[in-house]
């Protein structure tokens, strides 16, 4: 096991958190998010000190066989 080079309480560098709300939701709603959704989520995502957003993908089908 790794040793632990933090607690709770102390600010972990070695850390980046990801956001990966829109591309996860987006396959749950064929990715029909608002302008103001994406614009608050990116604002607040910010707020928090989150490292990345990832704001999602299509994929065409016609680039690659689903089978």
């Amino acid at each position: 096991m790794a040793p632990r080079k933090g607690s709770l309480m102390t600010v972990r560098t070695d850390v980046k958190v990801l956001d990966a709300t829109i591309r996860d939701g987006g396959l749950c709603n064929n990715f029909e998010f608002t302008d103001e959704f994406v614009t608050e989520l990116y604002k607040s995502n910010i707020k928090c000190g989150v490292d990345y957003m990832e704001f999602g993908y299509r994929a065409s089908k016609n680039l690659f066989d689903p089978e």
